[in-house]
């Protein structure tokens, strides 16, 4: 995995957002992808569809930061 492709954003903290604060998009702002979590907000999430799909890409380690880095490494467990 190319290390300049990793985000400075926790995967924990990430994880923990979506799945407490995914229908207000919370993860989303926290990553960066400001204009996403207002459309989260306005949704409640992309009506649940969006938050299920971003915590499934969250778990596997797929989802992907503002800078398009993915967020998979957890500075709090390491």
């Amino acid at each position: 995995m190319d290390l300049e492709n990793i985000s400075r954003k926790d995967w924990l903290v990430t994880l923990i957002l979506a799945f407490f604060g995914g229908y207000i998009g919370l993860h989303r702002f926290y990553c960066g992808k400001i204009v996403s979590g207002v459309v989260y907000i306005l949704t409640f999430g992309g009506v649940g569809i969006g938050v299920l799909v971003d915590l499934i890409l969250i778990v596997c380690k797929k989802f992907r930061d503002i800078d398009g880095a993915l967020v998979c490494k957890s500075s709090i467990i390491d």
